[in-house]
């Protein structure tokens, strides 16, 4: 379904797999890129997968949909735990920030999971640190 209505399908958005993914989709024959998908971590944090509650907010422009950003925010269960009347959500990372694209199109997610191929890739390195909500710089510091 997705190959089919690529040229009308503009983001693909999923939850709940307890980590943060990109997947690129290529059609039947493998040849051509037509979409991609963006997978959040889970909302609920838990002990068993090691990860903070993360929430995600899409920003796209309202004129021709075009998806411009990713906020990624998780709270840190250790400090709200902590201190619950204080606990507050996090940002994590803007995508576009975080691995220097412009946006969050196709074309700009595929050169993102390019550039993992790189030997010492600094994007790999933090698509791995944000993958669980919990594997931030913030988190690892306190």
């Amino acid at each position: 379904i997705v190959v089919k209505y690529s040229d009308i399908i503009i983001g693909q958005y999923y939850g709940h797999t307890h980590a943060d993914t990109v997947r690129i989709i290529n059609d039947k024959s493998g040849n051509e890129i037509v979409g991609s998908a963006l997978i959040s971590p889970a909302t609920c944090g838990t002990s068993g997968y090691g990860g903070n509650p993360t929430l995600r907010m899409v920003r796209y422009e309202t004129t021709d949909a075009k998806l411009t950003d990713i906020w990624q925010y998780y709270m840190n269960l250790t400090k709200a735990n902590a201190d619950p009347e204080n606990a507050e959500w996090e940002l994590e990372y803007k995508f576009t920030e975080a691995y220097g694209v412009n946006d969050i199109s196709t074309a700009s997610l595929t050169k993102v999971v390019d550039s993992f191929k790189e030997k010492n890739s600094p994007y790999f390195a933090k698509f791995i640190l944000y993958r669980r909500g919990m594997f931030t710089s913030k988190y690892n510091e306190q």
